[in-house]
């Protein structure tokens, strides 16, 4: 995933002589049944160290998907809300 997210990249603009790197992050979506046991795993915490990890997601336990969602919409300046 890093080599993904490290080659997507924007042409330079007037004033930025260099490519800009506007993905934040990677994630893969892991099946895995205890949204709390899951904060702990060490693909979850390398979310915050990298911005590359893997998130849960099973039916009935997406709590922890829709909070990367929504903060990264907040970032983009979407409302998270609607």
């Amino acid at each position: 995933m890093h080599r993904y997210r490290d080659a997507i990249v924007l042409p330079p603009v007037a004033g930025q002589p260099d490519y800009r790197r506007p993905v934040a992050g990677a994630y893969v979506l892991f099946l895995y049944a205890d949204e709390a046991k899951y904060k702990a795993h060490r693909f979850y915490a390398s979310i915050a160290a990298v911005g590359i990890g893997g998130l849960q997601l099973l039916p009935g336990t997406t709590a922890l998907l829709e909070n990367k969602l929504n903060e990264i919409l907040t970032a983009q300046g979407f409302d998270s809300a609607t």
